[in-house]
């Protein structure tokens, strides 16, 4: 959800890293964007979506999640829905 500071990439990244858990071959996903998403925030979630920070002493490295990223128009919603 889109909070005052923005969206909560956090948790969708924890929520990835369920479904990757779940799917650990699986590389590709689609985002399906309404026409009203700036492109700062696609960029953002697409990098939650693709990897995520992984601390180590002293350092950090990325780990794999979705590399493999597809964007479309998400469908429209009847009105009232």
């Amino acid at each position: 959800p889109k909070t005052e500071d923005g969206y909560d990439l956090e948790t969708l990244t924890a929520k990835l890293k369920n479904v990757k858990a779940q799917f650990p071959d699986q590389l590709a996903v689609t985002l399906l964007l309404e026409s009203d998403v700036d492109y700062e925030v696609l960029v953002k979630v697409m990098d939650a979506v693709r990897s995520y920070r992984v601390d180590e002493p002293g350092n950090f490295t990325r780990a794999e999640l979705f590399p493999e990223i597809s964007i479309g128009d998400a469908p429209l919603m009847a009105q009232g829905r």
